[in-house]
């Protein structure tokens, strides 16, 4: 006998088991028949709502069927035509693509837009720096997805899944009749490809998946048929499901493309080759080139755009519809309403902001704006500039975070570094008040890193406050019982060894308010004797420091979970699951690897592994509970980082998304990320 876990209905709702820490244990999911309301209602307006449905009234969020005999028998509404985008006509008329009805696949996903059914046509705009920054949440296709009120799961790619009674597998049904924009059939070939070519490949994955692992182990994907795979581990995946709603990169391939470029299935020789001919150093950097769906307009898609132009580094990163796309609003026309995508660099984020302001740009998220530092004068400008600025759902930050490189290879430092006392002086060495008041208005909250304050996540616990009080006379109690002497002057403290000390921290520029809070951050020490240099770094290059071991300090945001998609238990910021890890990489590379590489950490490290691989694993949702709050635990009893400042994420003038006024079918509040807010269904207004 089977356990089945079904996600055909509209919403399989997860409540509190997606945070998984803090307040009241969460509750196991459960299905549900109706679509989840973000409020409680009285049965006579639950009445309302299911009869203003049945009329085909939208509801300011996007609402999803997984097929259309499921919309015709919530609603009462048929769909029995399908239309495309005129951009498409010519070349159905010529023959060069099938007709719209041969493109779907057999049960094309149904959305409701937020606000109406859309017109067909425009180009959105979205200027960037440079890179390819959140061009990512529009192009994902997960295979299952969270609402836009990220109140529930919903079948997306997989129609629906079942797992055996002792969970140590899971059956998946893809839909069937996707296609790539290519017009190949995608299924079951796909997802082993991946799997097999990609995952497990040790050239291309060293330390295999963490997606694909329980136990430490990799699990398997096997075929059954053209739209049925197999995941299997050697332990119950207890949030497998909920893991697929968030999987990163996709867990499949466009294997008919990419068998090319891959040695395992075509002659070795001739792709060494074919990879030297295009200057890369071997196959593996060829084939990663290849596969890279947001810079290489060859590689086929299953997303709503591909892209037109190829690299980062254009101009103008341009995106057009994918012709065989495989979701349709209630009318029945072909997704996306938006023909194209236009990406122009204007390089950097205050030319960005004035392009805004100006009404040039069509969608723009708070990162890039600057959060609460230019969200005045994007409200003023509101009216002028033909945009609107709309709440959107946050994450809980917690900003002006130091690290430690617990690893650095001067012995004096390091031994300060992972001593608690030192990082508990520099913890209480400065005002977090006064970054408060100086930097947001008094706005935030001091607090170490934490997760949001709701019950659910238990960030509001006192543990999380410890050490935040600023207290220079403790903090120089302790550095003078540390052997961290003054100079003759009493201007600077010397290290043990007689080294004037003088810190270096790197701050990660991506989030504008860092450099300002870091600043605050050094004039606090210099009054305890600690002289710190702060040196401003841009992400990438502040990433490949840390991963080079090349930094003493670092300051940077950190969020250690939210509201869905973030499971705290499952984050590489918490969880020692990344090289990169924000404690200490060569920690984490330890005990990823079981030992072969990295360095040996302490105890209350491997404890944080032990946690994540029990979550993971474990399918009863109290349990997962008290797993995370151990985690929660260690972190707050060792202390390896210190947090200065939490940014609420229920505030608009922090959480906030600018759309011009051309664009609607605009979710309100907006999704944390734009893939949840259903990018496929915005609809740009003709003039």
């Amino acid at each position: 006998m089977k356990q089945t876990r079904l996600i055909a209905s509209l919403f399989l709702i997860l409540g509190l088991v997606l945070a998984g820490c803090g307040g009241g244990a969460p509750q196991e999911a459960e299905m549900a028949e109706e679509p989840a309301m973000e409020e409680e209602a009285s049965s006579e307006d639950e009445a309302m709502a299911d009869d203003d449905m049945m009329m085909g009234d939208f509801t300011g969020q996007v609402v999803q069927y997984n097929t259309i005999a499921e919309y015709e028998a919530a609603t009462g509404n048929e769909i029995a035509t399908f239309q495309q985008s005129p951009m498409l006509d010519a070349a159905v008329a010529d023959g060069t693509l099938p007709p719209v009805e041969e493109r779907l696949p057999d049960e094309p996903l149904v959305m409701q837009p937020a606000d109406q059914i859309g017109e067909y046509g425009g180009t959105m705009r979205n200027t960037h720096e440079g890179n390819f920054d959140f061009l990512e949440d529009l192009l994902r296709e997960f295979p299952h997805v969270y609402g836009s009120n990220m109140q529930g799961v919903l079948p997306n790619v997989f129609m629906n899944a079942e797992t055996s009674a002792d969970g140590l597998s899971t059956t998946f049904t893809i839909r069937p009749g996707i296609k790539w924009s290519d017009g190949h059939p995608f299924g079951a070939d796909d997802f082993v490809f991946w799997y097999e070519a990609i995952a497990a490949n040790e050239e291309l994955n060293p330390n295999g998946v963490n997606n694909m692992k329980v136990g430490g182990e990799m699990g398997t994907v096997t075929k059954v048929d053209e739209n049925t795979i197999v995941m299997a581990f050697k332990a119950p995946y207890g949030v497998l499901l909920e893991r697929l709603n968030r999987w990163r990169p996709m867990p499949y391939a466009p294997a008919h493309y990419l068998k090319q470029f891959h040695p395992d299935y075509t002659d070795p020789d001739d792709v060494n080759a074919l990879a030297e001919e295009r200057g890369f150093s071997n196959w593996v950097e060829l084939f990663q080139a290849e596969h890279d769906w947001y810079g290489n307009p060859d590689e086929p898609t299953i997303f709503a755009w591909k892209a037109v132009t190829r690299g980062a580094s254009v101009p103008v990163q341009e995106l057009e519809r994918n012709p065989y796309y495989w979701k349709i609003d209630t009318a029945g026309n072909q997704l996306p309403y938006v023909d194209r995508i236009n990406r122009p660099n204007l390089g950097d984020r205050e030319a960005i902001l004035l392009d805004v302001i100006a009404g040039q740009t069509d969608y723009m998220n708070p990162y890039t704006l600057g959060y609460l530092t230019n969200y005045p004068v994007l409200k003023q400008n509101e009216e002028s500039g033909g945009y609107r600025v709309l709440p959107q759902f946050g994450w809980s930050d917690v900003l002006g975070v130091v690290t430690f490189n617990m690893s650095i290879d001067d012995d004096v430092l390091r031994e300060l570094f992972r001593n608690k006392e030192f990082r508990v002086a520099l913890s209480i060495g400065y005002d977090r008040d006064r970054i408060n008041e100086v930097v947001f208005n008094g706005l935030y909250k001091p607090s170490q890193v934490a997760p949001p304050d709701a019950s659910v996540y238990n960030g509001a616990d006192p543990g999380f406050k410890l050490h935040t009080e600023h207290d220079p006379d403790r903090a120089n109690e302790i550095l003078d019982g540390l052997g961290l002497t003054w100079n003759e002057d009493q201007s600077q403290r010397l290290l043990p060894d007689g080294r004037p000390f003088e810190l270096s921290a790197q701050v990660h520029t991506g989030w504008v308010q860092q450099v300002p809070i870091a600043e605050l951050i050094a004039q606090g020490w210099e009054d305890i004797g600690l002289k710190t240099t702060i040196v401003p770094l841009e992400g990438r290059l502040h990433t490949e420091r840390r991963l080079a071991g090349d930094y003493e300090l670092q300051v940077r945001p950190v969020n250690w979970a939210g509201q869905a998609p973030i499971i705290g238990a499952m984050r590489g910021e918490p969880m020692p699951i990344s090289n990169s890890w924000l404690v200490n990489p060569p920690w984490a590379q330890y005990v990823m690897s079981g030992g072969a590489e990295g360095e040996e950490p302490p105890d209350a490290v491997k404890r944080l592994y032990e946690i994540f691989e029990e979550f993971i694993a474990e399918p009863d949702a109290q349990k997962r509970f008290d797993l995370e709050s151990e985690m929660y635990k260690i972190h707050q009893d060792n202390l390896w980082v210190i947090g200065s400042i939490k940014q609420p994420g229920d505030l608009e003038a922090v959480w906030y998304a600018v759309f011009s006024n051309r664009m609607y079918n605009i979710p309100n509040p907006v999704a944390p990320e734009w893939y949840y807010a259903a990018p496929e269904t915005w609809a740009y207004r003709s003039e």
